[in-house]
């Protein structure tokens, strides 16, 4: 589950005031023992052209969709699938200890590689 963790950062930019500029998240999943949280930042750029939401009808629901949709489908599973992971192996390892875990880890877009073209098989 994807929660904001802190305060917006905002800027006024083109004379628009409290544009939402970047923000801290927070990812968490829960077991009966054990609570892992993977902690990120997003960047926003501001688009003259989007719909604008004033900063006082901002919502954690709104700003959680914009984190997922800039973050991707794939990087969300994975921070998702990473906490749930993490607090499950925490639960079966020490049943018998309540704990919250800070887990690492950074998402990486799928690259291919390929062979040089100087080195290509002919």
């Amino acid at each position: 589950m994807f929660k904001i963790n802190g305060n917006l950062r905002t800027a006024t930019i083109d004379g628009v005031n409290n544009v939402v500029t970047g923000v801290d998240w927070i990812c968490t999943a829960t077991t009966n023992l054990a609570t892992a949280q993977i902690q990120g930042s997003v960047e926003f750029e501001y688009n003259p052209e989007s719909p604008f939401v004033e900063y006082e009808n901002l919502s954690e629901d709104i700003v959680v969709g914009w984190v997922t949709s800039k973050l991707g489908e794939d990087a969300v599973s994975f921070y998702e699938q990473k906490a749930q992971t993490a607090a499950n192996e925490y639960s079966e390892e020490s049943p018998e200890k309540e704990t919250i875990l800070y887990v690492t880890c950074f998402y990486q877009e799928p690259v291919s590689e390929q062979t040089p073209p100087w080195q290509a098989v002919e």
